[in-house]
């Protein structure tokens, strides 16, 4: 423990004649450092508890500031943010949202939809015709996502253009809708998402094996106890922390690179409500001796 401190002491003196006087002594700039204790009793101390991150959203509009209150969603259409401000709203959207980089000039990637009066029909309205969304975090534990954008939009009617400078969004609360089983990672540095639905299967008496699998036909298989406990462990060779990366499943090209032994680990991060949510990294190796390095994975699984 450590601290200051400072107060003034007292002392009453009888004299020979009957008489109290009373002295005093002033304690100023006292410090102590570090002083080891020792409880007896009583409630071990505990840090406090963290305080919510603050969220913040805002852009400038041909160098005027935006700013509003946000809501925001994950679910089978992908990332929504809407920023509300009076009647003007700003909303985004990532169609298949992970960390990584999204063109604002493809339909198939993200959109911004630019309304200045949300409650008019006849309200101008701008979309994009160049830019980029980067998302650099989705913490599904907490359910959190932050990121940046920046670009051109233009107003459906009259083709007015709008310039996006400095578009941040930090610690932006959503509520997942999206179903929970899901994975990514980075395969070598390239990004690799989950999009198929996850498959568990049971393996030996308590183990579960979960796959991951992308539309590319790539998979990652992560296998750990069936009930796990938060914590992190070193992938081994075999359950209950073990993994595998396949890619071009179910073809003649197939390539499984299993995990070696304290390559990376898996970390369990919660397990409530039948829902194990986690992180993990390994690298992997083929029959032919060919390794592959996965790091940053996240996934979430519902048994």
């Amino acid at each position: 423990v450590s601290g200051t401190f400072s107060f003034e002491a007292e002392r009453e003196v009888d004299n020979e004649d009957g008489s109290v006087t009373v002295e005093t002594v002033n304690i100023t700039e006292g410090e102590f450092s570090n002083v080891p204790l020792q409880i007896e009793g009583g409630e071990e101390p505990t840090d406090p508890e963290p305080e919510d991150p603050e969220s913040l959203f805002e852009v400038e509009l041909d160098g005027e500031l935006y700013t509003g209150t946000t809501q925001a969603n994950i679910n089978e259409d992908g990332l929504a943010i809407a920023a509300s401000s009076g009647e003007q709203v700003f909303a985004l959207q990532v169609f298949d949202p992970a960390v990584g980089s999204f063109d604002l000039g493809s339909e198939d990637e993200a959109l911004i939809l630019y309304d200045l009066d949300n409650s008019n029909e006849e309200s101008e309205v701008y979309i994009p015709i160049e830019g980029t969304i980067n998302i650099s975090s989705i913490d599904y534990t907490n359910n959190l996502i932050s990121g940046t954008f920046s670009g051109t939009l233009v107003e459906i009617i009259s083709q007015e253009e709008l310039v996006m400078t400095n578009g941040v969004f930090t610690n932006i609360p959503f509520e997942n809708q999206a179903p929970v089983d899901n994975a990514s990672a980075l395969v070598d540095g390239e990004e690799f998402v989950a999009n198929t639905f996850a498959e568990g299967s049971l393996v030996g008496g308590d183990e579960v094996s979960l796959n991951f699998i992308s539309d590319l036909d790539n998979s990652i298989v992560l296998n750990i106890p069936q009930n796990p406990e938060i914590g992190t462990y070193s992938i081994s060779e075999n359950p209950p922390y073990s993994a595998s990366y396949i890619a071009n499943v179910d073809t003649a090209d197939e390539v499984v690179y299993d995990a070696q032994a304290d390559s990376g680990e898996i970390t369990i991060t919660s397990f409530e409500n039948n829902t194990v949510v986690g992180t993990f990294s390994f690298v992997g190796e083929a029959d032919n001796g060919d390794t592959i390095n996965i790091t940053q994975g996240e996934f979430s699984y519902q048994f």
